[in-house]
């Protein structure tokens, strides 16, 4: 690619080992290398850092390319834009999958406690001034009377 047609906080296609890897751009570099007039005077490069290379938490190494090891932009790419989709379909049932586990356990937790379980356990119900609610993914104790009954519970069944 063209340096100047490379868009900066842009993600384009670039193959690594054979592999096409998705590289987020985070600056153009362009540098005058001579002084003769000519367009050839200059030369660029692209700065960014490769999206699989990522560690949640850390910063990401900067990686400088040549613009035209870039193949254009990742959308384009069919098998960089499955991969995408798989992933983000990976996350989707992982949360799934999180958010069912806490619901198991608020309706595991009205049970033992002998509280009738409320209809919507995501939403606090301020006139049943409901004891266990499950709020992101985790199960919340809201009331002095849920933790009462808890304890209860577990002096009973030791």
């Amino acid at each position: 690619m063209q340096a100047s047609k490379v868009k900066v906080h842009s993600t384009y296609a670039y193959k690594r080992d054979g592999q096409l890897v998705r590289f987020y751009v985070t600056a153009v570099v362009q540098r005058r290398i001579k002084n003769t007039g000519s367009p050839h005077d200059y030369t660029a490069h692209v700065e960014g850092n490769i999206v699989e290379d990522h560690i949640p938490g850390l910063t990401a190494p900067v990686v400088k390319l040549d613009p035209d090891q870039l193949l254009g932009p990742y959308e384009q790419q069919a098998e960089l834009l499955a991969r995408r989709e798989a992933e983000m379909a990976e996350v989707q049932r992982a949360n799934e999958a999180a958010d069912a586990a806490a619901k198991d356990l608020a309706v595991r937790l009205y049970q033992c406690c002998g509280l009738p379980v409320p209809e919507n356990l995501d939403k606090y119900d301020f006139a049943h001034k409901q004891p266990f609610r499950v709020h992101f993914q985790s199960v919340e104790i809201t009331k002095g009377e849920g933790i009462q009954r808890l304890m209860d519970y577990l002096t009973r069944s030791t």
